[in-house]
């Protein structure tokens, strides 16, 4: 009996594998943890660069994430701490400290657990 229930747990938890649903991928960015979301059997790919000023000093990083779904939609999020400031896919989302945690899913940016609302990028000084 317990054998059988075993079993069907497994069929279970294979059938809803295949189930919609999403994945995310976490990745470090100048030690802010960087939590994206993206469709359930999406092929991901990431890179990360630095970003230097007009002076050729560095001044943050540049963490690219884009996701291609089973149909060949792509979706790319373009994360950007520069002197202490997040920027996703050029909108504005406040002061940010190493530590600190950045969760995005869809349209939705949470920093450390409080959602944050898109202003326009900061002007470089």
């Amino acid at each position: 009996m317990r054998n059988l229930m075993l079993l069907a747990l497994a069929v279970v938890g294979f059938l809803c594998a295949g189930c919609g649903g999403h994945n995310y991928i976490i990745d470090d960015v100048g030690g802010v943890k960087v939590k994206i979301f993206f469709p359930s059997k999406a092929t991901v790919s990431t890179n990360t660069k630095p970003v230097t000023d007009d002076k050729g000093n560095e001044s943050g990083l540049r963490y690219t994430h884009t996701s291609t779904d089973g149909t060949g939609v792509k979706k790319e999020h373009v994360v950007e701490i520069t002197n202490s400031q997040l920027t996703i896919n050029g909108k504005g989302y406040g002061s940010i400290a190493k530590g600190d945690s950045v969760v995005i899913e869809g349209d939705l940016v949470t920093v450390n657990g409080t959602e944050r609302g898109a202003s326009p990028p900061p002007q470089a000084k």
